[in-house]
């Protein structure tokens, strides 16, 4: 029942996004579980779907080709559309133009959403449909199941689920407790008070001074508190998500003359996950499973239970790694800049040295994370811009 509901409620929204005038607009999707819902569509006779693919010099990271090719057999109707930015194309390529764009400091990923509004401009879209928002609501990964059933009280189903959690991702029983439990509890506030009192260096490579602005303002505040869905609502009060939207997305493809939208933030998705019980999320064992269970018989099976899905840019690291050299030479020459100030010198010196000898982005995230490096240099021009506009900062 939950997962046909599912099925229902993003039908629904993709449906009251392309509804007339907008039905003879060119619909274009940038993300497959949009792209696979709304084939359901029958009135559209075609749809552009649009997909960051890796560079075909990057080995070893698993590429989309194969799942693209598997849909055009179940759905003529799509027309597909590779883009792949060259690798000389960085989180540092055309920066003053996308703080133009966004007017704001904009995220690692930028050269990505731009290249997918390109291409979508090139094919005339004029709606395009990005799929932010699933991970928060429909997509979620259940991991927090463990937690939410000891709080009502089902010991054994608990117990059930933390053994296959700890399974699965191969944890020791410390390990499983700090990651499925005490992380989705209030006793996560410990780890903060640990982290400001007695930890000599932050986690991110900003002084202590702009990590404490940062999170009075809550421009990033998606820290667990007591559950995922508390927190989603804290996240949807405080206009958090919408603005992580509009300063991206939105703004990028206004740039490119497109309307983009994120149907899976609609309301009644919204309404309809926060009363799915916890563990519909992770149903025999899967991660992700009402989504999983909801797309049976719409999308060939190696989609459906595919578990290789990565970050937005897979060749993220790879393009930072050849930005290595420009983001040490700004950091030689960080005297220059006001934006200094914002900046732990040392860490970051040390997050590129080690970003250098990386070749896994997932496994190089707790010490030196690529994209937090970034921001922190971005952060150095956002500030140049800014006093070239006249703010004093």
């Amino acid at each position: 029942m939950f997962c046909f509901c599912n099925s229902k409620a993003v039908i629904a929204a993709i449906n009251e996004e392309s509804k007339p005038p907008l039905n003879d607009i060119p619909i274009g999707l940038s993300v497959f579980n949009l792209l696979i819902i709304a084939c359901c569509n029958n009135s559209r006779k075609q749809l552009d779907a649009f997909s960051n693919l890796v560079h075909d010099n990057c080995n070893g990271i698993v590429d989309e080709h194969s799942y693209i090719n598997l849909m055009g057999k179940w759905y003529p109707n799509i027309q597909l559309n590779a883009v792949q930015p060259p690798l000389t194309v960085g989180p540092f390529t055309n920066m003053y133009a996308s703080f133009e764009q966004t007017e704001t400091l904009s995220f690692p990923f930028v050269y990505a959403d731009e290249a997918l509004s390109q291409a979508a401009q090139k094919k005339n879209i004029g709606l395009f449909l990005c799929g932010f928002g699933g991970d928060f609501t429909i997509s979620h990964n259940g991991e927090d199941v463990v937690y939410e059933l000891l709080k009502r009280g089902d010991f054994k189903q608990a117990t059930s689920y933390f053994f296959s959690l700890k399974k699965q991702f191969q944890l020791s029983i410390f390990q499983s407790i700090v990651a499925f439990i005490l992380s989705y509890s209030s006793i996560r506030h410990l780890h903060s008070f640990y982290q400001k009192h007695f930890k000599k260096k932050t986690k991110l490579p900003l002084t202590d001074k702009l990590l404490h602005a940062i999170e009075l303002k809550g421009r990033f505040g998606t820290s667990k508190t007591s559950s995922t869905k508390e927190n989603v609502m804290k996240m949807i009060n405080s206009g958090t998500i919408g603005s992580i939207l509009f300063d991206s997305q939105v703004k990028i493809s206004s740039h490119f003359a497109l309307e983009c939208s994120s149907p899976i933030l609609d309301k009644n998705i919204s309404e309809f996950f926060l009363d799915v019980p916890e563990e519909q999320f992770y149903l025999d064992n899967k991660r992700r499973s009402l989504m999983r269970r909801a797309m049976a018989g719409i999308v060939p099976q190696e989609i459906q239970m595919r578990e290789s899905k990565g970050p937005f840019s897979p060749d993220f690291l790879i393009r930072v790694k050849l930005q290595t050299a420009y983001m040490k030479d700004v950091l030689n020459n960080i005297e220059l800049y006001k934006g200094k100030k914002y900046i732990d010198q040392t860490l970051l010196s040390n997050y590129l040295n080690k970003i250098e000898l990386s070749s896994d982005e997932m496994k190089i995230e707790n010490t030196a994370n690529p994209r937090q490096a970034v921001w922190a240099i971005k952060l150095i021009f956002f500030v140049k811009w800014l006093e070239e506009k006249g703010y004093k900062m």
